[in-house]
């Protein structure tokens, strides 16, 4: 893996550093594993959708986004959620695995786009879909200020999942064996 786009100064850095190289190593134990297990299977991983690949639009203290994330560390996340998709990206092609892109079409739709244009819960958010939700809560969850019905914790909401699909099945498309053509009679 290479160096941090967004690697902080200080003790953080080593933290940092030492995060992302376990998650290098379990990734790639992961990967191994699977092909162990599975040598002809057709693999897919899938990267992380855009959160704050712009801060435009962001809000301080707005939980339905980032909170009281500011907006000079929104760059320095970014950073992070590309080395994040790098590192999956390698491991993908380190071990013969197609890697579905979901940050590239999601990113005019992170946690601080508008209204009908966000794919991203914030912190605590209001849910979408079904609206079958029926978790109570978490005691962290009613300690966060805010009014959203639920501690979304930055995950991609409806339209978020239904992008991730789309990106799925694009990833998986090629890897299909074409059926074997109709014998004649």
């Amino acid at each position: 893996m290479g160096p941090l786009l967004g690697t902080p100064e200080g003790e953080g850095k080593d933290w940092l550093a030492g995060k992302f190289a376990e998650l290098d190593d379990q990734f790639g134990q992961m990967m191994r594993e699977i092909r162990h297990r599975a040598p002809n299977a057709k693999i897919a991983v899938v990267g992380c959708p855009a959160i704050v690949p712009n801060n435009s639009g962001c809000s301080w203290g707005t939980w339905r986004q980032l909170g009281t994330v500011a907006r000079g560390d929104m760059p320095w996340l970014d950073s992070l959620e590309h080395e994040l998709n790098a590192l999956i990206s390698g491991q993908a092609d380190a071990h013969d695995a197609t890697y579905a892109d979901t940050y590239g079409p999601s990113v005019d739709h992170g946690v601080c786009a508008g209204e009908g244009q966000k794919w991203m819960y914030g912190v605590k958010d209001d849910l979408t879909g079904q609206g079958d939700q029926t978790d109570t809560p978490s005691d962290l969850c009613r300690e966060i200020p805010g009014n959203g019905e639920a501690c979304t914790f930055v995950h991609p909401n409806a339209q978020g999942a239904d992008n991730q699909a789309r990106q799925v099945q694009a990833a998986f498309q090629p890897l299909r064996t074409p059926a074997p053509a109709a014998g004649h009679s």
